[in-house]
């Protein structure tokens, strides 16, 4: 896994449900409700761009 990379993100293939092509396990982020939106998907794929700062 390489940093700034979304595309090679656990986070995001748990979020878009690929976990499993990641060789992952479990299910889709979240787990109790609606997978998040576009926009909100996005918003976590620019974060990780950016370094994934914690501000």
């Amino acid at each position: 896994m390489e940093a700034n990379d979304p595309d090679n993100s656990y986070l995001i293939h748990k979020l878009e449900g690929t976990q499993d092509d990641a060789g992952g396990s479990g299910d889709q982020m979240p787990q109790d409700g609606l997978p998040l939106s576009d926009e909100q998907l996005q918003a976590i794929i620019d974060w990780i761009e950016a370094g994934a700062l914690d501000n």
